[in-house]
């Protein structure tokens, strides 16, 4: 995460901060945490921390509907203590660890499950650019696999610049959604020569410069999002971690090599996790792996 000094002075020059990798930060309890979470059994306690990893902090709404879905599990409010204590970096990779727990439950189980975390994401009326992500990665965990509805360009194995425009449309909508939150908008980040454009405007025109007529920045809803991905999802698999790398170098840049910030880097793991690609060595770095991963 990007941050001024409280003390820092306009005309200062502040000491450069820590590049990756970042230091774990040292917790006395994180390891009996671990071992409480790898022992959760069952569609009860797994759901319950599932519901809990999806939850907004501060949310009263969501909270409720949390309590409402875990009434019948005896173990909740110890859980979501656990969920809670975990480190920022590390609660997306539990999220996908126990959600492909969960893909081992029953049909029914896991359907009911679905529709749970889809009614606390929605308790509170908002539903932001990474719950979306999110509720597409627990239905990729949880067994469902994209349709090959399109065939990949020819010659578009491991170049981007030879896709047609279909895709090249596909890819830019994916790129818009992901510019609501990759990267944030940070005080110490340069917007351009006039100050004035979005941090997020940039990010997606740096993105999109390697097509010669790149399609503008639109707004992408959720629904827009799955088609996209649809689309996405069924480029050459060489061409994937090209894309996934093309967004993070772009995203590195713009912060100049620094850490990202959380939602930022959530954001692109969970892309490539849909995208079936590994994670670039640098984002790989943010994040803490459960201890059995």
């Amino acid at each position: 995460m990007i941050a001024i000094d409280a003390d820092t002075r306009p005309g200062d020059t502040p000491a450069p901060p820590p590049r990756l990798p970042v230091p774990a930060r040292r917790d006395p309890d994180e390891r009996a945490r671990n071992q409480r979470l790898m022992r959760l059994h069952g569609p009860g306690e797994l759901g319950a921390a599932l519901l809990a990893l999806v939850l907004t902090p501060g949310s009263q709404r969501e909270l409720a509907a949390w309590r409402h879905e875990v009434a019948q599990v005896p173990a909740a409010d110890a859980i979501r203590r656990d969920i809670a204590e975990l480190d920022a970096f590390a609660r997306l990779p539990w999220f996908e660890l126990l959600s492909l727990r969960l893909a081992r439950a029953p049909a029914a189980q896991r359907v009911h499950l679905a529709q749970a975390v889809r009614r606390v994401m929605r308790a509170d009326g908002r539903v932001g650019p990474l719950d979306w992500l999110l509720w597409l990665t627990l239905r990729r965990q949880l067994g469902e696999r994209p349709v090959r509805a399109t065939l990949p360009s020819a010659g578009a194995e491991n170049d981007l610049t030879a896709l047609d425009a279909p895709e090249v449309a596909a890819v830019a909508q994916v790129t818009a959604f992901l510019s609501r939150v990759v990267p944030h908008r940070e005080p110490d980040v340069l917007l351009g020569g006039d100050g004035d454009v979005p941090v997020g405007q940039l990010w997606y025109e740096a993105v999109v410069a390697r097509w010669p007529e790149p399609p503008a920045r639109g707004r992408v809803d959720g629904d827009t999002l799955s088609r996209a991905m649809r689309c996405v999802q069924a480029l050459p698999w060489m061409l994937r971690p090209v894309l996934v790398r093309v967004w993070f170098e772009e995203t590195s840049a713009l912060v100049h090599g620094r850490a990202l910030t959380v939602a930022a880097a959530d954001a692109l793991r969970m892309t490539a996790l849909l995208l079936d690609s590994p994670l670039p060595a640098g984002l790989a770095a943010q994040f803490k792996e459960p201890p059995c991963r």
